[in-house]
């Protein structure tokens, strides 16, 4: 059966004037959660170390990097910004253990886009596109964790191929070998968690889709099979007859991946799969007003596959807290927040936070089999008292998970929050108005050129 052709040909056929309004609404909070946590993370020195690189790099004079006076070409471009929206963990999820779309996918399109002088209505498109190739096939492909692929870096090639493949304008023959480049050039190890290699491979993977349609529209050829290959992508990654690569056509635009499953916002900067535990810990607290001094101990009960990530049982760095439910518990008790001020190597190192990491375990329920849905099976956070008295609460959906939304407030709360650690307030709020109505924008350099230049 023919798949990659037939996702190509799709893309090809698939513009603005295709999408509901429902999907174009999905669209854009997207983008403003996404920019909101690229100017926050653009302080990270993760940020400084590769747009010093990019910087060396030099480039066509083309596209900029966010909250920088830089310019560079389109590929180097969504290298930076892509690190820079996954630098602080704090940019948005799909679905459960499929990756985080819009920190590879909106630099990939506002790097090309502004380049090649698109439109709003454009970048959008293109960015619906690919969270829609990136989703249809990880779905399929649901067990990647475990093997040790980090889902952001290797669906996230693909998915940049086939949004930037829609910017170019490529046919669908064309954009069949973009593809089979991003294929190729998919990676990102969940052993590199905690350190600066994560973002990176956000921004590797809208990096290597720019690079895909280009090369692609210049004639640069890949397999036609690279889904549905002997020895394609899926075989690969998961091994033989794991996979079916037919049934990464289902449903494809019907509904998009932005309606269902739709996006996860995070309302914490740190894994998203334990944000049901932070709920349930940070309710706790405030309910029945716990002190840390008197917690004897806190057992968060998560899956198999969640504790499996979360290996970082005596972090020392704030990147390693990210992943770290011993932290996650004890900077909550001790901080009464989970938010970018508590994700630093000062506030793992604080020797109370440290002394309650001792008293934080992780138990597993079982895990969700074929055909479940992660809401079945609620987390559940236990904290038992020194007096002996024992609060328990469980959290079947996270705040900001998709079937249970932050409020526009609080999404719009959290972006400017983030922007303004980047730029002057009136700055973000006329980027949030620009946001507001992209597809209006003419062409995306002039969003672009507020990102660059925005209170320098």
């Amino acid at each position: 059966m023919e798949v990659t052709a037939r996702l190509a040909r799709f893309v090809v056929a698939t513009g603005y004037d295709e999408m509901s309004p429902e999907v174009i609404a999905a669209a854009k909070p997207a983008f403003l959660d996404t920019l909101g946590v690229a100017l926050a993370g653009s302080r990270a020195p993760s940020v400084g170390i590769v747009n010093d690189l990019v910087t060396r790099l030099g480039g066509t004079d083309e596209a900029s990097v966010i909250g920088f006076a830089l310019r560079t070409s389109a590929a180097n471009a969504a290298l930076a910004n892509g690190v820079m929206a996954h630098a602080l963990d704090y940019d948005d999820d799909i679905g459960v253990g499929y990756g985080h779309p819009s920190a590879v996918l909106v630099p990939t399109v506002l790097a090309l886009g502004e380049a090649l002088g698109r439109s709003g209505r454009d970048v959008l498109a293109a960015y619906v596109l690919g969270v829609e190739v990136w989703f249809k096939v990880a779905r399929v492909m649901p067990r990647l964790h475990p093997l040790g692929w980090h889902p952001t870096g290797v669906f996230g090639a693909l998915g940049a191929a086939a949004a930037a493949a829609k910017l170019m304008r490529l046919d669908a023959d064309r954009t069949t070998m973009a593809l089979g480049l991003g294929g190729s050039q998919a990676a990102g190890l969940i052993q590199n968690l905690g350190t600066m290699t994560k973002p990176f491979h956000a921004g590797n993977a809208a990096r290597s889709g720019v690079v895909a349609a280009m090369l692609a529209a210049d004639g640069f050829t890949a397999t036609r099979a690279v889904l549905e290959g002997d020895l394609g992508f899926p075989v690969a990654l998961c091994g033989h007859g794991e996979v079916d690569p037919g049934a990464m056509l289902r449903d494809l635009g019907a509904p998009f991946a932005l309606i269902r499953p739709g996006i996860n916002v995070k309302q914490y900067p740190c894994y998203y799969s334990a944000h049901k535990c932070i709920d349930a810990a940070l309710h706790l607290i405030e309910r029945h007003d716990i002190q840390p001094d008197a917690v004897a101990s806190v057992d968060c009960r998560v899956p198999a596959r969640v504790a499996k990530i979360l290996f970082y049982t005596e972090p020392r760095t704030g990147l390693e807290g990210k992943f770290s439910m011993q932290f996650f518990m004890a900077a909550a008790l001790v901080e009464r927040s989970l938010g970018l001020a508590q994700f630093t190597d000062a506030k793992v190192n604080d020797a109370r936070i440290r002394g309650l990491m001792k008293r934080v375990t992780m138990s597993e329920h079982r895990d969700w089999g074929p055909g479940e849905i992660p809401l079945d099976h609620p987390d559940i956070v236990t904290v038992t008292l020194k007096s002996g008295t024992e609060y328990r609460r469980a959290v079947a959906t996270a705040r900001g998970h998709a079937d249970n939304p932050l409020t526009w407030g609080e999404l719009t709360d959290k972006y400017q929050a983030c922007a303004r650690l980047a730029m002057p307030e009136k700055d973000a709020m006329r980027l949030s108005d620009m946001l507001a109505h992209l597809d209006e924008l003419a062409e995306v350099g002039e969003l672009m050129h507020l990102l660059r230049t925005a209170g320098r």
